[in-house]
């Protein structure tokens, strides 16, 4: 392909500049050396990419796949750790989702508000965090980064974190009996877990439809694990809520016991059994609680 050394050594030169001017935080690229590139960045900075580590990296595993992706996420990584970005970058947006979590987790983390996880309530005793997944593992976004690497509002992060689950999940999901007549969600996913399913609720109506039920009633016991049922079959929310506790206390990170029905009226999820009054008498007697 290449005559020589050098001119493979120009390409991957140039191809490293064209990855790296990608970034939005890149004003421009200079190659300094055969292993080094100089990146000038959008705010003035001025900083080193060295290229002897990835050299190394590929040298020292000539088995491992190395591609396009490999090269990006490398560059990406120093030139955003360089400019102080630690985990969780700029061009991050893409990859942020919610994320379900129990109460315990919220006083576990309850730290400086600056390196505190977001976090907002859903339904009993979960709450809706915001991470991005890489590396294998979870980098929770707390108000500093809503600040200062993505410099959007809390709002916007709740609406993007959604649009990128909906992204994520269309299409996947799929419901069995596991032990009937109680059903597990499954699914396929870009991120770390199933119970952020609870809030699509558009997938639900589907499901709905696919087991053959007017109203359903869901537990997420490990975040894993996503059962549900026939609201209206009393026999069938009593043996979900046993499964729930047995799948509960046999889990390694538990998440809830809490059954949880859906309220179209609201619309919201709720801890307790939906009562479903007429719109009339909904407007007759707004004061009366669903």
């Amino acid at each position: 392909m290449f005559s020589d050394s050098q001119q493979a050594l120009d390409f991957v030169h140039e191809y490293a500049k064209q990855v790296c001017l990608t970034l939005p935080q890149v004003e421009d690229v200079t190659i300094e050396n055969d292993m080094e590139l100089t990146v000038k960045a959008v705010e003035g900075h001025t900083f080193i990419v060295p290229l002897q580590p990835l050299q190394d990296k590929i040298n020292n595993n000539p088995h491992d796949d190395f591609n396009d992706e490999s090269l990006i996420y490398y560059l990406t990584k120093r030139i955003n750790e360089s400019l102080g970005y630690k985990d969780i970058w700029p061009v991050d947006l893409p990859n942020i989702y919610p994320v379900i979590k129990n109460t315990a987790f919220i006083h576990e983390n309850d730290t400086a508000e600056e390196n505190r996880p977001l976090f907002q309530p859903l339904a009993g005793d979960l709450w809706v965090c915001y991470a991005v997944f890489k590396e294998g593992r979870l980098h929770y976004i707390n108000s500093e980064h809503v600040k200062f690497t993505f410099r959007i509002g809390n709002n916007e992060l709740h609406t993007l974190a959604l649009n990128n689950l909906h992204n994520a999940q269309a299409g996947n999901a799929k419901a069995g009996a596991i032990h009937h007549p109680v059903w597990q969600l499954a699914h396929e996913v870009k991120y770390a877990d199933d119970a952020g399913v609870l809030l699509l609720p558009y997938l639900w109506d589907e499901l709905k439809s696919e087991a053959g039920m007017q109203d359903i009633v869901v537990s997420i016991p490990h975040a894993d694990c996503v059962l549900f049922c026939d609201a209206n079959d009393d026999a069938a929310v009593a043996h979900l809520k046993e499964t729930t506790h047995q799948i509960y206390e046999q889990a390694d990170q538990p998440l809830s016991t809490c059954l949880f029905w859906w309220n179209p009226d609201i619309p919201k999820w709720q801890t307790s059994r939906v009562n479903r009054r007429s719109f009339l008498e909904r407007a007759r007697y707004p004061w009366v609680p669903v």
